[in-house]
């Protein structure tokens, strides 16, 4: 996980775990053998593409917690793969794209494909519920 994403998590501070999570997945697509979720984000970062380069991207995501919704998006995913596909892997997940609608075509992409590790950590913490 990039930098400033690793330290927005860094300060997030939860009382319990207990309760539902409620959320939309705006599209999820398999692409060679692989799934994917997509988010398609309204922001204003500026007026023309250079405003939605990866840093400034990566200062988005952090600011309004993205890294945090695709992580629990993509633990959904793969939950939900791995019930209805028999032959899944999960090296078939493929990632998380963010899609910047004001920066597109030429800006406003970002992608990320966090670790398994990282998944099978979030995945358990949902798990135990502590």
């Amino acid at each position: 996980m990039a930098a400033p994403l690793r330290e927005a998590a860094a300060r997030l501070e939860f009382d319990s775990l207990k309760g539902f999570l409620k959320g939309f997945i705006d599209l999820t697509f398999e692409h060679d053998g692989r799934w994917y979720i997509a988010d398609y984000k309204s922001n204003w970062l500026g007026p023309d593409a250079g405003y939605y380069d990866g840093e400034r991207l990566l200062q988005a995501l952090a600011a309004e917690h993205y890294y945090l919704q695709y992580l629990i998006y993509l633990v959904a995913l793969r939950r939900f793969l791995r019930q209805r596909l028999a032959d899944f892997r999960d090296e078939q997940l493929g990632g998380a794209f963010y899609l910047f609608l004001r920066g597109m075509p030429e800006a406003g992409v970002y992608f990320a494909r966090p670790a398994e590790a990282l998944l099978d950590a979030l995945d358990r913490l949902f798990e135990e519920g502590q």
